[in-house]
């Protein structure tokens, strides 16, 4: 039987369905992935850029702490 042919496929996995206990499992189709080497100055930009995302949520969520403490304290002594 021939495999059909489809002409939007361009080869990519999105999610491979190659699991140990389902019937068309292959070992030998495992695919090992080079580990990616950055060098001193790329592992520096990789963390300041994951340090600058995270710090605006984190701020934003301190502030709208202290704004919400500061309000409940004053409102109930007043």
């Amino acid at each position: 039987m021939k495999k059909k042919e489809y002409r939007d496929d361009d080869g990519r996995t999105i999610a491979n369905m190659n699991v140990e206990g389902f019937r068309w499992y292959n070992p030998q189709a495992e695919k090992k992935e080079k580990p990616v080497f950055l060098s001193k100055s790329d592992r520096r930009a990789v963390f300041f850029t994951g340090l600058k995302s995270f710090l605006l949520p984190a701020v934003c969520v301190l502030a709208g702490g202290i704004v919400a403490f500061l309000l409940c304290y004053f409102l109930w002594l007043w």
